[in-house]
């Protein structure tokens, strides 16, 4: 059994929605000219393959995971059925069925489709603090961090679980930051197109809202300060509910719990299938930054976060490394002996994988010195008090001043020490351990 061949010329030029028996949410796809599929990729579907009248799915290793090989038409659609070729997946039902109902978006701007913008914290200048140990510093003495700005969307519908936003017909550009359309089942960022979406499920409506979103949140980094910093009482200005990616887990949850009860907002979480009609879509944005040039109020969010999560008494160690040997990429291959020669001057070595976001606060808030190579665990250092000190480990193929910048916002010393590849090919690296003992000695440890 094959296709006909106008099936086989129609796989690349049409909309597609796929499903299967064991989930029958409908998945807006595109069968790319490449190869590639394009919108949403599951675990066995990453590119496509026509060979010999039979439409094969390919998984990302290239193995061939669905085979689609009769063509029907049901309520005058085209529609590709075709089963797993997994043997333990006993043949399996899929489904590639001419989608319906797909709307073509295309992008603007925040800024041009607002009915209204004001500045909430103007635009500044951060200096760091002086530098005292550690290798001289790459980034310069200061970082201009962008204004905050409030704007104000009307019958914005948000259309994502991460908080793609749209006005009608046109697509709210800054939306798609950080957005991981892949992991959508109605949503197509389509190069030439712009955007397609298909409405489908229930529509939700409410009347007003603050955004609280910022695509892809499971990185603990990216969840600090794409969406918890957000939640400020001077960027609400008496809107008491928000709009938010629903936690998956418990530093999300424990987080946005503790803040909607300080503030006494109430939250509507973000579904699938689902669309949330807002009359009045209130953001809170920086331009011109990739999260990466915090701005100081953002601190003010995270020390109410820290006096509540955090008591007056700490039995936390004043000296903290941070390891990450259970890191799987960038990884410091000496850290053994990084760990060995810290615990000598009085570290505790700690893994924060697996602690509770009190735990982490805790720990962070009664350390007066934190070492530790460059991950999200270093976020933490939101949650030192003042006047403390942090080491950080750089990795030349990655380098990246992001806790450098949250150290300034915070009024801590920072200082780093940057490491050396073990291979060219390759993102591990080594850190001197001369130099090491070098720098602690400036730090009087």
């Amino acid at each position: 059994m094959s296709l006909p061949q106008k099936a086989i010329d129609s796989l690349p030029k049409k909309i597609w929605s796929f499903n299967h028996q064991f989930d029958h949410y409908q998945k807006l796809l595109l069968l790319d000219h490449s190869g590639k599929i394009l919108g949403y990729n599951g675990a066995n579907e990453t590119s496509w393959l026509e060979e010999g009248g039979v439409l094969y799915f390919l998984g990302p290793t290239g193995q061939r995971s669905i085979c689609f090989a009769q063509a029907v038409r049901r309520l005058g659609r085209l529609v590709l059925e075709g089963e797993f070729l997994d043997p333990n997946l006993h043949g399996a039902k899929a489904q590639l069925e001419e989608a319906s109902g797909v709307q073509h978006l295309l992008p603007v701007s925040i800024e041009e489709i607002a009915s209204h913008r004001e500045v909430l914290k103007p635009s500044t200048v951060v200096h760091y603090p002086p530098h005292v140990f550690g290798d001289m510093s790459l980034d310069g003495n200061s970082y201009p961090a962008p204004a905050v700005q409030r704007m104000q969307l009307n019958d914005a519908r948000v259309i994502s679980r991460f908080g793609a936003v749209r006005v009608g017909s046109r697509f709210v550009e800054s939306t798609a930051f950080q957005h991981p359309f892949f992991l959508t089942h109605n949503l197509i960022e389509d190069r030439s197109e712009g955007y397609l979406h298909a409405s489908a499920g229930d529509v939700v409506s409410i009347d007003r809202a603050f955004y609280v979103c910022g695509g892809v949140y499971d990185n603990y980094y990216h969840w600090l300060l794409f969406l918890i910093a957000k939640i400020n009482p001077d960027f609400l200005l008496g809107i008491d509910t928000i709009v938010t990616s629903q936690p998956n887990t418990e530093f999300q949850r424990t987080g946005l719990e503790t803040l909607l009860q300080k503030y006494d907002l109430k939250a509507v979480y973000l579904r699938d299938n689902v669309s949330l009609h807002v009359g009045e879509l209130t953001v809170a944005q920086q331009f011109g930054t990739a999260g990466l040039d915090p701005h100081p109020v953002f601190m003010e969010t995270f020390r109410d976060l820290k006096s509540a999560l955090v008591g007056p008494a700490s039995l936390a160690s004043e000296r903290i490394y941070i390891s990450r040997s259970d890191a799987s990429e960038r990884k410091l291959v000496n850290e053994h002996e990084v760990e060995a020669l810290v615990s000598e001057r009085g570290f505790q070595v700690v893994s924060l994988q697996g602690r509770s976001l009190q735990e982490q606060a805790a720990l962070l808030h009664g350390a007066r010195v934190v070492i530790s190579p460059h991950g999200a665990g270093m976020t933490n250092v939101v949650f030192c008090q003042p006047d403390a000190k942090v080491l950080e480990f750089q990795n030349p193929a990655h380098i990246n001043w992001c806790m450098k910048r949250l150290a300034a916002i915070n009024n801590l010393y920072y200082g780093f020490i940057m490491g050396s590849l073990v291979e060219e090919s390759r993102k591990e690296f080594h850190i001197d351990i001369f130099r090491l003992r070098e720098v602690l000695n400036e730090m009087d440890l």
